[in-house]
């Protein structure tokens, strides 16, 4: 195991200006407020507090002190009460984790004394196998991606993968909503093992889903109360639709699309900020080339792209402006490749991760907006 090592950099109101790719209507800047450097085997964690929270496939969940290096587990593998045969997926709020997990399991643990809360078999009580928790909207409330067995089986695929809302308190499905991203071209859709798939980079307030759909380079806003779907079209440069990649499942040759390049979706006063990789860049050259191989990208290709940041007026339903996250904090000598933005009031905090030395660098981060 690696010696536990915290490298803590300060940037005392460090302005970074970003490149721009477009005329834009806005003009930003990036105010770094500190960096911190973990050990990490695992790319995708959550950083609580002082905590470093994260699983494999068939493991507890690890939480580890990043100051003193001391590891606790939570739950155990097993199909008992506490148990579970491994992470769907997992959300942290008010110093509780909750995690939905294979064998159709929900649970709520305290990370205080890491006992257990709550536990139900997510199947029973709602109907949906369940997915990915998108938000911990309060204790009670989340919502979910899931998975809708029934329409699964009629090869209904449309149907398949609702968004829910539940109440995890009384046992209710609060709302259930359909947002699912297909192909445009008929050809690449027949080519496709999956032709349609709920998105990857989601954001939900007051009644309200946004989403960004990679493949037509859109953003999608839908009232849930109301029903009504609006979209307003981004303007990337180079972008083009996706293509099909040829792979292999199963120990058969199929195809399917690249993986959502969209690091993080968020709403701040009038506008929503995405986070995206431009990989679509010489129409997925580079994408291509890692399916043909196998493989994800070299050092050499990471370099190649952006970390763009797009700013969307909610006023003017329209995209007002694309800027360039500054490359200096994350590609110099070691690539650290964006992993997931989040943000918690007004500040962002970016996870990017060095494969090459196992090392997890965070960023927090604030972005400062003006008009031109």
């Amino acid at each position: 195991m690696l010696k536990n090592r915290i490298l803590l950099m300060l940037f005392p109101l460090v302005f970074f200006n970003c490149k721009k790719s477009f005329k834009n209507l806005v003009d930003i800047k990036v105010e770094v407020i500190r960096e911190i450097h973990l050990p990490s085997f695992v790319s995708k964690i959550i950083l609580y507090k002082n905590y470093k929270i994260y699983s494999n496939f068939r493991t507890p969940v690890y939480m580890e002190d990043i100051n003193t290096g001391q590891i606790d587990t939570i739950g155990r593998i097993g199909e008992g009460p506490g148990e579970f045969r491994y992470v769907l997926g997992k959300k942290v709020k008010n110093d509780k984790i909750f995690i939905t997990a294979g064998g159709h399991k929900f649970l709520i643990f305290s990370l205080k004394n890491k006992k257990i809360v709550k536990e139900l078999n997510f199947m029973q009580t709602f109907g949906f196998i369940p997915g990915n928790i998108e938000k911990v909207i309060d204790d009670s409330i989340l919502l979910l991606k899931s998975i809708d067995i029934s329409e699964a089986r009629k090869e209904n695929l449309q149907s398949s993968f609702p968004f829910i809302i539940v109440d995890i308190k009384n046992g209710k499905i609060i709302e259930k909503f359909y947002i699912m991203l297909t192909h445009p071209d008929r050809k690449v859709r027949k080519l496709l093992l999956n032709p349609s798939s709920p998105p990857y980079t989601t954001f939900y307030l007051k009644d309200t889903f946004y989403t960004y759909d990679y493949i037509k380079d859109e953003i999608i806003i839908y009232d849930i109360k109301k029903d009504i779907k609006e979209k307003i079209k981004l303007y990337h440069k180079d972008f083009t639709l996706p293509p099909a990649l040829k792979i292999k499942h199963m120990g058969r040759e199929t195809y399917k699309l690249p993986f959502d390049p969209s690091k993080g979706l968020f709403k701040k006063d009038s506008f929503l900020i995405l986070f995206v990789m431009n990989e679509w860049k010489d129409n997925w050259k580079i994408v291509k080339k890692t399916a043909e191989r196998f493989s994800g990208f070299t050092e050499e290709e990471k370099k190649k792209f952006n970390l763009l940041i797009d700013y969307i007026s909610l006023k003017k339903m329209k995209h007002i402006g694309t800027f360039i996250f500054p490359d200096s904090l994350w590609k110099k000598e070691t690539v650290y490749y964006p992993v997931k933005i989040e943000m918690q009031n007004d500040t962002f905090k970016g996870y990017f991760y060095s494969k090459k030395k196992k090392e997890l660098k965070v960023i927090f981060f604030k972005l400062k907006e003006e008009k031109l």
